[in-house]
């Protein structure tokens, strides 16, 4: 399967069902574009002030010699309540069953209205949920990740992140599913990677991944 732009499909179809039950064409890039642009009224994964990790996103103090928050070494994002590593039981009794679940990259995903969870739940042979864990969090234009929007290009988030970063291209991505044969500017935080995602390499961006990295 070529997996070049499923990625960023799947995340767009999974962020716009909370809009359109039937759900935009994802062989129709019109559609999706037309769909993105209507008024979403979703629930959203996002903490009230006084909770851990509150905010807007890109707003948290930095971390002292870096252009990341403290919040993304632990694996989390700013203004969205849960991180990686964190369970998806309580995922789903804090925010509620998701927009949409199914499986993806061995696991199954957890799609509400700002980001898409990416787990290693299971369900089992009788259709129940075992609990996992959060290992990926994605994003996709329209969004936001520690102050950089989605669809701004690799030299503008270079120019606004000012941090040491890596340009991989297509054959480098050849064995990912979540980008293969895609460009990729990836930056690495701790134990974690920011990798934001496009079809060329300056063309705008459309997808971006917070991840633990292997």
């Amino acid at each position: 399967m070529n997996y070049r732009t499923i990625a960023a499909i799947l995340l767009s179809v999974m962020l716009l069902s909370a809009c359109q039950s039937a759900g935009p064409d994802p062989a129709d890039p019109s559609e999706l574009e037309a769909v993105d642009n209507q008024e979403r009224e979703p629930a959203q994964p996002v903490v009230t002030d006084g909770e851990p990790g509150a905010g807007v996103p890109g707003e948290s103090v930095l971390e002292e010699g870096t252009s990341f928050p403290a919040d993304a070494y632990a694996g989390e994002v700013p203004g969205i309540s849960f991180g990686i590593g964190h369970l998806t039981k309580d995922l789903i009794l804090e925010l509620g069953e998701p927009e949409r679940m199914d499986y993806f990259a061995g696991g199954l995903y957890f799609a509400y209205s700002e980001v898409v969870f990416f787990t290693d739940a299971v369900w089992d042979n009788d259709d129940n949920l075992v609990d996992g864990s959060i290992r990926r969090m994605g994003f996709a234009v329209g969004s936001s990740v520690f102050g950089i929007e989605i669809g701004q290009t690799f030299a503008e988030i270079a120019t606004r992140l000012e941090a040491e970063s890596t340009l991989h291209s297509p054959d480098d991505n050849g064995s990912n599913e979540f980008y293969e044969d895609e460009w990729s500017l990836e930056y690495e935080i701790g134990k974690y990677r920011l990798v934001f995602t496009a079809e060329t390499e300056d063309g705008p961006t459309h997808a971006a991944y917070f991840e633990e990295m292997q």
